[in-house]
């Protein structure tokens, strides 16, 4: 998924900023300063729609920024999301996959010291990136 939500940021007395998104009321988050907020937000919302997305549940659909209601001594910004490039950076777990080939290239792999995940691996990223 890749869009835009709104955040809203509440600076407290003791320094950090409360985030918060209308779009999105369970995802919440913090940072000390206004640049750890921000980060904090990005980080917060492509978790949380990446755990949706995990669970099989309908995303919310992201309010254009100006019907959103901004409360006094809050302030608005747009927080990108691109789920896809969060899990690429953040999930690079090894899964085993069971695939076949023939023998001939079985040999040839073994003989040669090919590794043959890597090359799926490969050949999978240089897929994704022509789609």
């Amino acid at each position: 998924m890749k869009d835009v939500f709104v955040a809203l940021l509440t600076p407290r007395p003791n320094g950090s900023v409360a985030v918060r998104f209308p779009d999105y009321p369970e995802c919440v988050t913090s940072g000390q300063g206004w640049q750890d907020a921000f980060a904090m937000a990005q980080d917060a919302i492509n978790l949380c729609l990446v755990g949706m997305e995990d669970l099989k549940l309908d995303l919310p659909t992201p309010h254009r920024f100006e019907d959103i209601e901004i409360p006094e001594g809050s302030y608005a910004s747009i927080i990108p999301v691109d789920t896809i490039e969060y899990r690429k950076q953040t999930d690079s777990r090894s899964v085993p996959k069971n695939v076949s080939i023939p023998q001939w290239m079985a040999t040839k792999v073994e003989h040669l010291g090919i590794n043959c995940s890597q090359v799926l691996q490969e050949a999978l990223k240089e897929r994704f990136a022509m789609s």
